[in-house]
């Protein structure tokens, strides 16, 4: 009987070891997010833009952040890069979401397409530090 306890105890902490680096990936990823979304609010207003490049500054800005957060969580996970880099980087999402609701309070057109670059993008950051060969010293 006790091997069962322990058993539930190991597989309880490997669940809560994962939920804790999904939580940490995904606030790196907000962050991540943040600080590319002032950068290209510092660049527009620099450069007097609005319209079309200001959406492509926005979208590029979310497909950069969604693309390290899947590498921060392939890099984490050392498997499964798809799967994790896409649920960490739609984790990220909730922060254009959120400033979508709060200023427009709607969703509009533009956050399906942000979404699904947000989603393709971490998938892609995830499999691509996934696979990526290491360095290693050899003596």
């Amino acid at each position: 009987m006790p091997s069962m306890i322990r058993t539930r105890k190991s597989d309880l902490s490997a669940r809560s070891d994962v939920v804790r680096k999904i939580l940490l990936t995904s606030a790196s990823g907000v962050l991540l997010l943040a600080v590319f979304l002032l950068a290209c609010a510092a660049i527009c207003l620099h450069y007097n833009w609005s319209g079309i490049l200001l959406k492509v500054c926005v979208y590029a800005s979310c497909a950069l952040a969604s693309l390290q957060t899947g590498f921060i969580a392939g890099k984490a996970f050392k498997k499964s890069g798809m799967l994790y880099g896409s649920l960490c980087a739609l984790l990220t999402g909730i922060l254009p979401l959120m400033l979508s609701l709060i200023l427009y309070r709607k969703v509009g057109s533009g956050f399906v397409l942000a979404a699904a670059l947000i989603v393709l993008f971490g998938a892609l950051g995830g499999v691509l530090s996934v696979n990526m060969r290491h360095k290693r010293k050899y003596r």
